[in-house]
């Protein structure tokens, strides 16, 4: 039997059947995803315009349906 830690995002966009979630780690502090632009990146406009997409409404919309909560403060 293989098991493992999954983030409930990916389990939530995974193939239906492909993961069983047994239990639920609570946590104390919340899980942070940072979003940049790398310094080196050869692509400074495009990841400009991701960056700025997914912090507006609509891209809050998308990583909420996705699982993700915005970070408060």
């Amino acid at each position: 039997m293989d098991a493992g830690f999954v983030y409930i995002t990916d389990a939530k966009t995974a193939q239906p059947g492909t993961i069983k979630i047994v239990t639920s780690v609570p946590v104390s502090t919340p899980i942070n995803y940072p979003i940049a632009i790398i310094s080196s990146s050869r692509h400074r406009e495009n990841a400009q315009k991701f960056l700025d997409f997914v912090t507006v409404a609509e891209g809050q919309k998308i990583l909420k349906e996705g699982g993700f909560v915005p970070q408060s403060g």
